[in-house]
């Protein structure tokens, strides 16, 4: 379809206009969902501040020292106390609307015969344009939380998250071993065999790596986050069919997932329940943002995601905070995670819809992460 470019006058005196639309819709935000990471997300730790840490005290599977009757108590050393430390991410942006720009001016979708003279619609969609971007930064974090690094390029006074090229990298500090084919404890690779094999042990697969997340931290194997090219695979897989009985579904879910933040609507994402292991479940997410100009998936059509249930024993996300004057009588305010506000300003007349996101995703197990390949 050819896209046809047209002054602003042009646009707003359209004599017959019907609706607004846009040609991509909202990007999801499936995974800081599930993890509940999202603004106003049930696993948020609103710490203030611009930084971070954490205390180790590591609970022991050491056995105590016996000792015969008559003797003392063996002597053992204090447990060693670790500490780890962050600076949280902060976003900040802005839009300026000028008055002239939006005065008695159509809403948007309408036609000329209607008038928006406080441009009011216009205003409410630049808010959710803006409040769309923030959630695609934390959505970005997170999935790249999960990969294991991510990377911050310097612009001047800008930072832009991106994949590879940066000045600086976040690591998140999971072990070599849970990335690639999943040595976990150094027994051989759990992912012995591609998927795209069909005779891939999968169910076997699942139980070993099930049986390392209980050595390396004990939170048992739950999820496992894919995309759909993963998911096609897994459903051509003999193990799979076989448990499932030949003569049935192999499934016993497949179901559509709903999008929260858009009046729950069907989106693109499925969750998969197996017959041949239904004690873990399957999340196909094929979202994607664009990062550094590029549009690029969440997850790649190589690997998988393995991860127990969300806890905040193991991660969550950290809201910093910072004061906020939202015009100048007005006295500041400490505004934690993400904040929006609107200023007025003059000459010319007008006002800027602000925001501000202090936020960063905390890994405080690595371990309980594993990001395998699981097509080699």
């Amino acid at each position: 379809m050819a896209t046809t470019t047209v002054s602003l006058n042009q646009l707003l005196s359209a004599p017959v206009v019907t609706r607004v639309i846009s040609t991509i819709r909202t990007p999801q935000s499936k995974l800081q969902e599930f993890l509940g990471f999202q603004p106003g997300g049930a696993n948020r730790n609103p710490v203030g501040g611009h930084y971070h840490g954490w205390d180790i005290f590591d609970k022991t599977r050491t056995i105590a020292t016996g000792r015969p009757p008559g003797t003392g108590p063996a002597t053992i050393a204090p447990q060693i106390i670790g500490h780890v430390h962050a600076t949280l991410y902060r976003a900040h942006e802005k839009i300026r609307l000028l008055d002239e720009r939006i005065f008695r001016i159509r809403p948007l979708g309408r036609g000329y015969d209607s008038v928006d003279i406080a441009g009011q619609q216009y205003i409410t969609s630049q808010e959710a344009h803006l409040a769309q971007r923030f959630r695609n930064s934390r959505e970005f974090m997170v999935t790249r939380m999960l990969r294991g690094t991510f990377q911050l390029k310097q612009s001047g006074d800008d930072w832009i998250p991106v994949d590879s090229g940066g000045t600086f990298t976040v690591d998140y500090q999971i072990p070599a071993a849970n990335k690639t084919q999943l040595n976990l404890t150094g027994a051989g690779n759990r992912i012995d065999v591609s998927w795209d094999n069909t005779g891939a042990d999968v169910p076997k697969q699942l139980l070993n790596i099930n049986a390392d997340f209980e050595e390396l931290h004990g939170f048992p194997l739950k999820h496992v986050w894919c995309n759909t090219t993963i998911l096609n695979h897994l459903l051509n897989n003999d193990r799979l069919i076989e448990l499932g009985g030949t003569s049935n579904v192999m499934f016993d879910q497949f179901a559509r997932t709903t999008s929260p933040t858009e009046d729950n609507r069907p989106d693109t994402g499925f969750v998969v329940s197996f017959k041949g292991v239904p004690w873990c479940l399957f999340h196909v997410y094929d979202g994607g943002i664009t990062v550094d100009g590029t549009y690029t998936k969440h997850l790649a059509a190589t690997a998988a995601v393995f991860l127990p249930d969300p806890s905040p024993d193991w991660t969550e996300m950290v809201e910093g905070s910072e004061l906020v004057r939202e015009n100048v009588l007005s006295p500041p305010v400490e505004r934690f995670g993400l904040a929006g506000w609107s200023e007025p300003i003059t000459q010319p007349s007008g006002h800027e819809l602000l925001a501000v996101d202090n936020a960063l995703p905390a890994l405080y197990l690595p371990k309980c992460v594993g990001y395998g390949t699981v097509v080699f």
